[in-house]
């Protein structure tokens, strides 16, 4: 009658449990197997109170203590090991898209006219250190005189070249191309230049 009212409540059922657990852990001569499963542990030590613990079951429950606290902590590092790939993972995949991206942006602008190399200029502005090495290299070492002149223009844009120094490769490639630009070709390296037209208007 007394164990059938116990189970009536958390606390008693709690304290069966223990009781029990302590018992049989004592019996088996202290077996790891015999010491209470997580929810069971986790049950004692919510719904019973530590002074009310006889010898037997407080060492019990400080073994039991250990061998969840390890499990514990090695299930926490291997969640923290899944998330951290996870996230490299990620990572590595926006990285990839952007890259992708940025080379998208940047063969558009080589192959822009003038009439569409402002939009074209315009799509490299999320992508300035993936675009800008492949636009110095054709502005550079291109062999297509209108590739040259987008990648310099987008050089300007996205390097600053038009704010900067007079002497930036891209500013002085695009004085120099100013001179014998075709009509379409005008108002872009104009419009490139102006912030400091007048470094190279005093030349």
């Amino acid at each position: 009658w007394l164990t059938a009212g116990r189970r009536q409540t958390a606390m008693g059922r709690a304290e069966l449990v223990l009781a029990e657990r302590t018992a049989n852990w004592t019996e088996r001569k202290q077996e790891t197997q015999q010491l209470p499963g997580l929810l069971e542990w986790l049950r004692i030590r919510w719904f019973t109170r530590a002074d009310a613990w006889r010898p037997t079951e407080r060492r019990m429950l400080a073994r039991a203590d250990r061998f969840h606290g390890r499990r514990g902590l090695s299930a926490a590092a291997l969640v923290a090991a899944v998330l951290a790939g996870g996230i490299a993972v990620r990572s590595r995949v926006v990285e990839s898209q952007r890259r992708l991206a940025a080379e998208g942006a940047v063969n558009t602008l080589l192959n822009a006219d003038m009439a569409t190399v402002e939009g074209a200029l315009a799509g490299l502005a999320p992508y300035p250190s993936a675009a800008l090495p492949t636009l110095q290299k054709v502005m550079t070492d291109g062999d297509d005189a209108r590739q040259r002149l987008n990648a310099a223009l987008g050089v300007a844009r996205l390097a600053g070249a038009g704010a900067g120094s007079a002497a930036t490769p891209a500013a002085t490639y695009l004085a120099e191309r100013l001179i014998v630009a075709e009509p379409d070709e005008v108002a872009p390296i104009v419009t490139a230049l102006s912030p400091q037209w007048g470094s190279f208007a005093a030349r």
